[in-house]
Formats: structure tokens, C-alpha cells, sequence
């Protein structure tokens, strides 16, 4: 589920009609009441949107992480170990990959340049080696 812009715009509708109702109902306490309710509605206004935005948040994180293992489970065997390695750790030497995984240096080096080619991870030269850094979380 990511964020598109049709749910975006439909987030700022909502945000904006309720300003409108904390508006015109600090209006109705202040002219029909005698005092202002403000500091009170704008506090639970406050608290409602913090606590939509964690929830969405933490909803938006479990189900990118699934769609990611429902992606990594397709990959073969070897191309699936690397990447849960790589992903694991961040990034990683080529060198401790080839350890970690128990893979030949050629079929590492085949999958890291298709990971590559997809932009999926990142190579930077470090030393004798190359640093495999994770572009995806």
C-alpha cells in the first residue's frame, strides 16, 4: 500500500474539513456560550491526528515489509539468500558476502550486478573488495 496522490489529496480534504468543524464549533461556544473552547478541541484535534498518523504509519511499515517478502520469495534460491544478507546487515564487503552466503565469487558477482541493474543495491569501491550497501529497507 503506498501513498498515492488521490489519497493524499483525500488526508488534506478531511484535515481541512475538520478544521472547518473545530472552527465553527469554537465559534457556537464562544457567540452561544460566553467562553471559548479553543485550547480543549484543538488539544483533541491534536491528539486524533498524531495518533492516525502513528497508526498509518505503523500499518504502512507492516505491509511494505510483507510485500517485500512475498517479492523475495519468488527470487531463486541463491539471489533470495543474498539479499535477505544484504538486507539484514545494510551493507556488507563483498567478501563477507561470499563467507556469509557460501556462494562462488562469479554467481555473486552475476547477482549483485542484476541487483544493481534493478537498483536494488548500491557498489562502492572499499579496498581490494566492493561495499554492497541496501537501497531497499
Amino acid at each position: 500500500m503506498e501513498i498515492t496522490k488521490k489519497k493524499l489529496l483525500a488526508a488534506a480534504g478531511a484535515l481541512f474539513i475538520l478544521g472547518v468543524l473545530l472552527s465553527v464549533s469554537n465559534a457556537y461556544c464562544a457567540v452561544g456560550m460566553g467562553h471559548v473552547f479553543a485550547p480543549f478541541l484543538y488539544g483533541i484535534a491534536l491528539a486524533g491526528l498524531a495518533a492516525g498518523a502513528t497508526i498509518t504509519l505503523l500499518f504502512q511499515w507492516k505491509v511494505d515489509r510483507m510485500q517485500l517478502n512475498k517479492v523475495i520469495s519468488v527470487l531463486p534460491e541463491d539471489e533470495r539468500r543474498l539479499l535477505e544478507i544484504i538486507i539484514e546487515k545494510k551493507s556488507v564487503s563483498q567478501t563477507e558476502l561470499k563467507h556469509l552466503s557460501g556462494l562462488q565469487k562469479v554467481r555473486i558477482s552475476r547477482i549483485l550486478a542484476k541487483f544493481e541493474q534493478r537498483k536494488i543495491v548500491e557498489k562502492k569501491p572499499y579496498g581490494n573488495t566492493n561495499l554492497i550497501i541496501a537501497k531497499i529497507k
